[in-house]
């Protein structure tokens, strides 16, 4: 139904939000605008953080996706980490496709939390992040 797609950090991670149910066809729009940031940015990995609270349902169609999320291919694809994703098929649906894909991926709990897996991961981004968040309680 809708998205929202910024860098966080310019050329290093982009934040994605996903709203309603998404169709084949919002997901190629989208894949393209990801190619165009992926193209754009000079560093030799960009990692994604996706926002799947309001994501209410995705195709079923496993293959249909493959097709459609073709930025998940891109020689500059770092890790992909999700968080407020619900416990259900929607859910189901992103972990089977992450694996389908061979994606470097993780599930957080907070937009925090996915920001400190990405450090753990890539320790460069510590050097840029400003106002990084404070550890919660949680870890």
């Amino acid at each position: 139904m809708g998205h929202f797609i910024e860098w966080v950090i310019p050329d290093r991670v982009v934040h994605v939000k996903i709203t309603g149910a998404q169709t084949l066809e919002e997901i190629a729009v989208r894949s393209q605008e990801i190619i165009r940031l992926l193209d754009s940015s000079l560093m030799q990995h960009v990692h994604f953080i996706y926002d799947n609270s309001e994501l209410t349902q995705l195709p079923s169609d496993l293959r249909g996706l493959k097709k459609s999320v073709t930025w998940t291919q891109h020689p500059k694809v770092g890790w992909v980490v999700s968080y407020n994703g619900r416990v259900g098929p929607v859910m189901y649906v992103v972990r089977v496709l992450t694996r389908f894909l061979n994606m470097k991926y993780s599930d957080q709990i907070s937009y925090a939390h996915a920001l400190h897996f990405l450090v753990k991961k890539d320790p460069a981004l510590g050097e840029t992040i400003q106002d990084f968040p404070e550890k919660s309680a949680a870890y």
